[in-house]
């Protein structure tokens, strides 16, 4: 081992000095920890928290990089959040506090020792034990949970388990008894087959399972489903689309995108699969032409179903029929680049003809929501698309893909068509006729510690539970179909949002600014109540419109913790869930010769040096004693030169102040 060290130039004498100077390092970071010298902890308090949390996180700000355990730190974190149901002890400078869990808390600026936590999914020890100090700490028995509101949008319930790649999803009356049903393809878990199956409703919300096609030739999967009489011979079909492969090397390269139909013969037999288009790319090649999504409507208004289709190149294809289900494509109408799989079909501007929302990337993990509008109204009846443009932008989005799973469906009962989006999340988009508006629907439930997603799952949408309302049926991944029953009603806002300083950066008497709203999926007006939890009288404001951005203004008279707590109601009287903001104060740090530090360094160097271990603009006090000469930033990105300061305001780092000795 030596010889392998010489050998790269490091002596026996330089690796027994490195070991020296390495204990002697952690031996006085140990002593000024314990024995809380020179002042370092003068404005911290001694912490020690254990308990059963399901929910961690650390914020960091700017420079401040650095994370928890399982060693001393010597620069604390920003702010560690921690969530705990039950089975927590917080002792404060020796002192046992008197919690009752659930609750939320918030420690700022530890130092000290902790084991790292393991808080990913499935995992089964949820224990976290910490032990140091900490500038502040603040507890709240409010979970802040990502909850809109009491009663949710979709009661949802598990349907069937189909193994894997529930791709492809789409309602009609197959069977003609004027009750609704659905469709469905899925794949085996291994894979040994693919199959579509027909859910037959009976009109209470339970279905009867047909499987009525199946191919196990070849590992091939089925992207896409939907359905219509696209024959026009009174019964109902089936549009389906999957991706050809080739071997390269023993790996499967996809190739081709096919779009094929499965005429109905009038008695539930779905026969004559037909290719009715296929695109063709090379292989190798990540945004080929494989991947179809698709989606049909009477688009030219001549009372038989065409069809787009969008895939992993980017383009949408439009293909015209000519009323006994032979296609042929007028065109192109947009190439958006990569990913654009993302359609669906309505008449969104509510003119009387049909137009497409499209989600498409235009680069990794960024995309744009599209409204493709219909001019076959405008122009009477000359034109449908125009072919050159991609359409209006309305939403953005950033995910895993800039693309998603669509499906359009008049949530709220209003008349005008609303959308639903699925990625991992599902979001519903109100239609107010001039814009849409976003709320979220909820997170999909994984299965066997796996993320279920909606990326290239799909969904569909029709009255089940016949209560007048449009429910959703959605797929997934992993293969699980769920009933999602519209629940919509007079619903309360959104818990309010607040964005405003948290690191209160200029002490007291300074007026800060607090940004607050809400939405109101109803659309009524709302108002806000605001306890500033300093002996401020409170009282409701309003009201706003759903949506509109309220600042409010705010002098602190007291440094260190405090905490906003925010609620909103509508005109109709339903309040919110509560959102609580949590700030801190920063108090002033006195410098004078008396508590600035020798370290190591300082005595090798023969000069007296003060570490700061305080970020965030730390307001500090300078004694008239102490001479500053070349302060500076750790990362050098700015100097200062300083010498008898009353005042410094450091910004946003950490600084070493060099003291001459007089």
């Amino acid at each position: 081992m030596l010889d392998f060290l010489n050998k790269r130039g490091i002596g026996f004498c330089t690796i027994i000095m490195l070991i020296s100077i390495s204990f002697f390092i952690v031996q006085s970071c140990t002593a000024e920890s314990n024995e809380n010298i020179g002042g370092r902890f003068d404005n911290f308090k001694k912490i020690q928290l254990t308990g059963e949390f399901y929910d961690f996180f650390e914020q960091h700000y700017i420079y401040e990089s650095n994370h928890i355990g399982p060693f001393w730190y010597p620069c604390p974190s920003s702010v560690l959040t921690i969530r705990f149901n039950d089975d927590i002890e917080l002792i404060v400078d020796g002192v046992v506090q008197d919690l009752e869990p659930p609750m939320t808390i918030f420690v700022y600026r530890f130092l000290g020792f902790c084991k790292t936590p393991q808080f990913y999914k499935g995992i089964e020890d949820k224990t976290i034990s910490l032990t140091g100090y900490c500038e502040e700490y603040l507890y709240s028995h409010t979970i802040q949970e990502n909850i809109i509101t009491d009663t949710r949008l979709f009661n949802i319930s598990d349907i069937v388990e189909l193994g894997q790649t529930a791709w492809g999803l789409t309602q009609d009356d197959f069977n003609g008894d004027d009750l609704m049903d659905f469709a469905v393809s899925s794949a085996t878990s291994p894979w040994t087959k693919s199959t579509i199956s027909i859910f037959y409703g009976d009109g209470e919300a339970s279905f009867t399972r047909d499987d009525v096609y199946m191919y196990d030739v070849d590992r091939r999967y089925i992207d896409d489903l939907d359905s219509g009489d696209f024959d026009g011979d009174g019964d109902i079909d089936l549009m389906f689309t999957y991706s050809e492969s080739i071997d390269i090397d023993g790996l499967s390269w996809k190739t081709n995108g096919t779009v094929n139909l499965l005429f109905n013969d009038g008695e539930g037999n779905f026969v004559d699969e037909t290719m009715i288009a296929r695109h063709c790319s090379t292989a190798r090649v990540g945004y080929g032409r494989y991947n179809p999504h698709v989606s049909s409507a009477d688009y030219d208004n001549d009372s038989d179903l065409d069809f787009v289709v969008g895939d992993n190149s980017g383009i949408v294809e439009f293909y015209m029929n000519d009323g006994s289900g032979v296609f042929s494509s007028d065109g192109i109408l947009y190439d958006y680049g990569q990913l654009s799989w993302g359609l669906t079909s309505g008449d969104f501007d509510n003119d009387g003809d049909i137009d497409l929302i499209i989600a498409a990337e235009y680069e990794k993990g960024q995309g744009h929501f599209y409204l493709k509008k219909n001019f076959l109204v405008e122009s009477g009846g000359y034109t449908c698309f125009d072919m050159g443009q991609p359409g209006d932008i309305f939403v953005n989005m950033s995910a895993a893909l800039g693309t998603c799973n669509l499906y359009s469906m008049d949530y709220n009962g209003d008349g005008l068509l609303d959308f639903v989006a699925g990625t991992t999340s599902v979001n519903v988009f109100i239609n107010h006729g001039d814009y849409f508006d976003n709320f979220l629907i909820g997170e999909l439930p994984g299965k066997d510690n796996h993320v279920d997603h909606l990326y290239y799952g799909d969904m569909t949408s029709f009255d089940v539970d016949l209560d007048g309302k449009e429910d959703l049926i959605t797929g997934g991944v992993q293969g699980v179909v769920r009933s999602c029953i519209n629940n919509f009603s007079q619903l309360p806002p959104l818990k309010p949002f607040i964005y405003g300083p948290n690191y209160c950066t200029n002490g007291i008497d300074y007026e800060y600014e607090y940004l607050i709203y809400t939405k109101d999926i109803n659309g009524d007006d709302v108002y806000f109540y605001v306890d500033w939890n300093d002996g401020t009288e409170c009282e409701w404001i309003g009201p706003y419109e759903s949506g509109e951005e309220v600042i409010l203004k705010k002098t602190w008279n007291e440094y260190g913790t405090h905490m906003i707590t925010v609620v909103a109601k509508d005109s109709n009287g339903q309040v919110s869930h509560i959102k609580e903001f949590s700030l801190i104060i920063r108090t002033i740090i006195n410098i004078d010769r008396d508590n600035a530090l020798h370290s190591l360094f300082g005595k090798l160097f023969n000069q007296l040096t003060y570490p700061l271990f305080y970020r965030n603009n730390q307001i500090v006090e300078i004694d008239e004693s102490v001479e500053l000469e070349d302060s500076f930033l750790i990362d050098n990105i700015v100097s200062m030169n300083a010498s008898n300061v009353d005042n410094v305001c450091f910004d946003s780092n950490v600084y070493l102040l060099n003291i001459v000795e007089s």
